[in-house]
């Protein structure tokens, strides 16, 4: 139970339950890599530090917002009912597939995303959109980043200027968005000009 105003531990692991009181601030130094498939409750803030690989795979029903500072947050397998909004910064990655009960605003400021995340309500992106291909995948390569129920103009207009991190020599990015969902596809230059 966390209930300081801002209180910093290390790498989560194993089960159970964070619970953050009267708009807690909850740092996570990931200087190891660690798995915790355990529930964070309340309502609050949690930043991801560290350079390590920190996974949060159980429910995440905490109202408030994700900040990935530094590091990997992977949320492979994460419910999240009460964020409503994550900021990924400069030294940061959030990667993982998760879904997002209500609205959702990811705000990119320098970091990059490798996830899939499912939006049951509205998306909005702010900032630019930095992608990263997961390592080792093989090419041609496709992956699903959001599907939503709906997004407005501009966070479609951003999504499909995206940045995207290690494309091969010979290989072309592109961001293929729709109404509910954007798709980041990766192929042979000769096959994005065969396409149209």
């Amino acid at each position: 139970r966390l209930e300081s105003a801002d209180e910093t531990v290390g790498p989560l692991s194993g089960t159970g339950t964070v619970a953050l009181v009267s708009g807690a601030a909850l740092g996570v130094n990931g200087f190891a890599d660690a798995a915790f498939a355990g529930g964070i409750t309340g309502t609050g803030t949690v930043t991801k530090t560290g350079a390590a690989v920190q996974t949060l795979s159980g429910a995440l029903t905490f109202k408030g917002t994700i900040i990935v500072d530094a590091g990997v947050l992977n949320l492979q397998g994460a419910t999240l009912t009460g964020v409503t909004n994550i900021v990924i910064r400069s030294s940061g990655e959030l990667t993982g597939a998760a879904t997002v009960s209500g609205n959702l605003t990811v705000t990119f400021e320098g970091g990059v995303y490798s996830g899939n995340l499912t939006v049951s309500g509205t998306l909005t992106v702010l900032g630019t959109v930095n992608l990263k291909r997961s390592a080792g995948a093989l090419l041609p390569y496709s992956q699903t980043l959001f599907t939503y129920a709906s997004a407005d103009a501009p966070t479609r207009a951003a999504l499909a200027a995206a940045v995207t991190q290690g494309v091969p020599f010979g290989y072309r990015a592109a961001v293929s968005v729709t109404d509910t969902s954007a798709r980041l596809i990766v192929v042979p230059k000769i096959m994005v000009l065969l396409l149209k």
